[in-house]
């Protein structure tokens, strides 16, 4: 990970004490802890010969008897890599949960 929201997601997880260098499973099993629903899947590059991205989405699952209509609050990203955009979307989640 070499991007600056790369570097900056790496801080935000160790400020939380978590292992940025964590496996997927591992990560997406704070994901669920937290109440997120996470997908992830590999996109096509953007042009001839370009590698291949990928794209997560993560989704805040509503609370037992909340209303239907409640707009679920939702998380879209993609990179280089499925551990990249995990590891971006966790620091998305840990941001939103520290503003609250």
């Amino acid at each position: 990970m070499t991007t600056i929201q790369g570097q900056r997601a790496r801080v935000v997880l160790l400020t939380h004490g978590i292992d940025p260098e964590a496996d997927g499973a591992d990560l997406t099993a704070v994901l669920e802890a937290r109440g997120w629903r996470v997908s992830l899947e590999q996109a096509m590059g953007r042009g001839r010969g370009q590698p291949p991205r990928w794209s997560g989405h993560a989704t805040l699952t509503a609370p037992p008897g909340s209303p239907v209509s409640r707009h679920a609050a939702h998380i879209t990203l993609t990179g280089g890599s499925g551990h990249e955009v995990l590891t971006r979307i966790l620091a998305k989640v840990l941001e939103k949960e520290q503003a609250l």
